[in-house]
């Protein structure tokens, strides 16, 4: 009971301190650089975001989850207190550092709290304790943005780096606490090439085009976002409109999850839950393109943001289904990661080189955004073909059993009712076709003995 209180706690303390710090890093960046600069520390933060998630999956070999993360807790902790004490007199480094380490260590160590919970329960418990913990980090996430806003109005911005370095020491503790009678090394595990998933399977490479894509159209629409915050706010406002806009992202989302949650597969099916993100995008990307402001671009962005969270999500994990266990894992690294900082780079890129126009570069920025939503709506039919196409042949082939897939949307139980109805018909033709053959075999009356035997049968 204890154990299950300490990892409530520590998620929703590990999520609020996320939300605060992203409110708090957009704030600092846009207050000691020009917005112009934010393109290129994207893609810095997404190079060094890859380099980490290489070193800690070798440390995690070594160590495991619960001897490794506590300690990147702890150097987190330590470079949060570190900006807060030299803000003043180095404010530019303090929120560069700041600005990498919230957009990628954080993720890391969100990454890790979830491996030492895995392996802290057992399976039978840890369906009803990851529930909890999931309604835990939703509160979190409602939470951090209210912080951010009561700590920086209390004092100032930079006392919230305080708050977020004493934020993550807690956690830290709490996940040293939690994991610190399980086995603090890694266990041994084939190494599979990360390039393997991609190269047996269509889907998969599908898939990491469409996390590409839809990283990249993130990056242009974060950038649009905070363009015209920075165009149109204070320094001191900057941080209420980062809190408020982070919690009613949280606030969306959550509700959305509760009233609709994964009806929607039922509803809409795979395609049309997806579909309903790059849809939504294009709808308010035109009517910013129209009217241009802070307003329509915050809708712009938290609709992105809600429905990535809930129907695109939702759906996109439903992809994984047909994938085989052993390439699923690192599909999933290569997807999740790859792609997905992959993607930053891209965007980043994009946005670099459109602001090097002479004229017009907000409205290029935004068509691109439509653009890329476009293509993000024909990824999605593609993957729905390619995914029933697969679900069907790994039944067939014995790869999957009907019984281990769960059915969760109306494409999954489409391809699941036919592919068993055609397995059962051909396993129906094979027992008629046996029969005959035995049937026949029976009719066939026995010729007259070669002479040979007769010979034989006769000299005895």
């Amino acid at each position: 009971m204890l154990l299950t209180v300490v990892a409530t706690a520590a998620v929703g303390t590990l999520i609020a301190q996320h939300i605060a710090g992203k409110a708090t890093r957009d704030a600092l960046f846009l207050t000691y650089f020009p917005v112009e600069q934010l393109p290129l520390m994207m893609m810095v933060s997404a190079a060094i975001s890859v380099a980490g998630v290489l070193l800690m999956s070798r440390l995690l070999a070594r160590f495991g989850p619960a001897g490794l993360i506590p300690v990147v807790f702890a150097v987190s902790t330590g470079w949060l207190l570190m900006q807060w004490a030299t803000i003043d007199a180095q404010p530019r480094i303090a929120a560069a550092v700041l600005y990498v380490q919230i957009s990628s260590i954080n993720s890391l160590l969100i990454s890790g709290f979830w491996s030492v919970i895995n392996e802290r329960f057992d399976p039978h418990s840890a369906k009803k304790v990851i529930a909890r913990l999931a309604a835990a980090a939703t509160f979190g996430g409602l939470a951090g943005g209210i912080l951010a806003k009561v700590v920086s109005s209390a004092a100032d911005t930079h006392a919230v780096l305080l708050m977020l370095a004493l934020m993550h020491g807690a956690c830290g503790m709490a996940v040293w606490w939690i994991g610190h009678d399980v086995e603090k090394t890694g266990k041994p595990q084939e190494r599979i090439s990360l390039l393997a998933p991609l190269r047996s399977s269509s889907l998969i490479r599908t898939m990491a085009i469409l996390a590409l894509v839809v990283a990249t159209l993130a990056a242009v629409l974060d950038y649009v976002l905070k363009a015209e915050a920075a165009a149109t706010l204070t320094d001191e406002q900057l941080i209420s409109f980062f809190s408020y806009f982070y919690v009613a992202i949280g606030l969306g989302g959550f509700l959305l999850q509760a009233t609709i949650g994964n009806r929607a597969l039922g509803w809409l099916g795979l395609g049309g839950t997806m579909l309903a993100w790059p849809l939504a995008i294009l709808v308010m990307g035109g009517v910013t393109l129209v009217a241009r402001s802070l307003l329509t671009a915050a809708l712009l962005r938290g609709t992105a943001n809600v429905l990535y969270n809930s129907f695109y999500r939702t759906g996109f994990e439903v992809l994984y289904t047909p994938i085989p266990a052993e390439h699923k894992r690192t599909g999933k690294v290569m997807i999740d990661v790859g792609a997905d900082r992959a993607g930053d780079l891209v965007g980043g890129f994009i946005v670099m080189v459109i602001l090097l126009l002479p004229v017009f570069s907000e409205s290029v920025l935004l068509v691109t955004a439509l653009a890329l939503a476009a293509i993000c709506a024909i990824l999605m039919l593609v993957l729905k073909r390619n995914y029933s196409q697969q679900l069907a042949d790994n039944l067939r082939s014995g790869v999957l059993k009907v019984d281990d897939v769960q059915a969760v949307d109306s494409t999954t139980v489409k391809t699941l009712a036919e592919t068993q109805l055609a397995i059962d018909r051909e396993s129906l033709l094979q027992q008629i076709e046996q029969k005959r053959q035995h049937e026949a075999a029976k009719n066939v009356s026995p010729g007259p003995a070669p002479p040979e035997r007769q010979a034989a049968e006769t000299t005895e």
